[in-house]
């Protein structure tokens, strides 16, 4: 693709348009959400999401996508293989079409700066002011250019697809984490490709998709266990282990309650080159209480596994120790 000039303008690329063809039809649909355990008495709920899979598919303006969405006869493919195989070609793009409003509305943003070259390449330069041709790894296809109309006329220029990869990487956040990694990439934190190279990881100091999402689930997973710490070490009853308790607070909370006693941002970041196993980190769940959390038992075996990090806790209870010996000498 040649760089973008001034007097050009970009044609939105097919993969926003896709995204916004999709989160239309989800919206239209209800907003509808993928039934978790039995489905008994929900049958409706699956049909509707089902319907809404199937338009979805056909959206994504990928040919064979197109054709897996009128495989549905029963007859011809039984609905247990419809179903897996619908899922995981929907991934990626249902990572943001079904997210929430400030997520939507920061991708959008990340697709504007996207077709005017304002993000970084691979190689950490911004797409704008590169004077060569840019290479775009693990992304679809370029579009072909428009002949210009006139030599006075408006000028347009196709712009590749950001790699769909990328959203993919991100399926497992919440949407407060999607926006995290979101606005990582508007303020050139983060670079769009899925990993970032050796490179730019050592000279830049830049990470890609898979590197600033594993940030957000180590972060998760810490938060968890600093709660599990906390509440250990206040002897507080298993019952107040719920997700409305107010014991539980962001991780902004913490640094504010504890940056006197020495825990802020680069201890936190330091604690966090502990957790390296990303199979260990996947174990965490999204989200702190609830029905399948209210008992501690999760969290419990999180403690109990052999690659939870004894460094990690002998730090936050030092932390607790200083906010103790405080209290006690007021």
């Amino acid at each position: 693709m040649s760089v973008m000039r001034e007097d050009k303008k970009a044609l939105p690329c097919s993969q926003k348009l896709a995204m916004i063809a999709i989160r239309a039809a989800w919206i239209e649909a209800g907003r509808p959400r993928a039934v978790i355990g039995n489905p008994s008495g929900k049958r409706h709920l699956v049909d509707r999401y089902r319907e809404f899979q199937r338009l979805a598919l056909m959206k994504t303006r990928i040919e064979d996508n197109r054709k897996l969405a009128r495989s549905e006869d029963k007859k011809i493919v039984p609905d247990k293989k419809i179903v897996p195989k619908w899922t995981e070609r929907l991934r990626p793009w249902l990572s943001l079409a079904t997210s929430s409003d400030e997520v939507w509305r920061l991708a959008m943003q990340f697709y504007e700066r996207w077709e005017s070259g304002c993000l970084l390449a691979t190689d950490g330069v911004m797409h704008k002011n590169k004077k060569k041709r840019s290479i775009f790894p693990d992304v679809d296809p370029p579009m072909d250019k428009k002949d210009k109309a006139s030599e006075e006329g408006d000028q347009f220029v196709a712009v590749r697809n950001p790699a769909v990869s990328c959203w993919r990487q991100m399926g497992g956040l919440t949407d407060d984490e999607k926006a995290r990694v979101l606005r990582k990439v508007l303020s050139l934190e983060v670079v769009w490709v899925k990993t970032a190279s050796e490179a730019l990881k050592s000279q830049r100091k830049l990470s890609g998709i898979r590197e600033a999402v594993f940030i957000e689930k180590c972060d998760r997973m810490m938060l968890r266990l600093f709660h599990y710490i906390k509440f250990d070490h206040e002897n507080r009853p298993e019952e107040e282990w719920e997700k409305d308790s107010p014991f539980f607070r962001p991780l902004t909370d913490v640094f504010e309650e504890f940056e006197k006693l020495g825990l802020d941002q680069e201890r936190w970041t330091g604690w966090r080159s502990y957790f390296t196993d990303h199979s260990y980190v996947n174990l965490c769940p999204q989200l702190l209480g609830g029905k399948s959390d209210n008992n501690l038992k999760r969290t419990k075996k999180l403690i109990e596994d052999s690659r939870y990090p004894l460094e990690f806790d002998e730090g936050v209870r030092s932390v607790l120790e200083n906010q103790h010996d405080e209290v006690s000498h007021m």
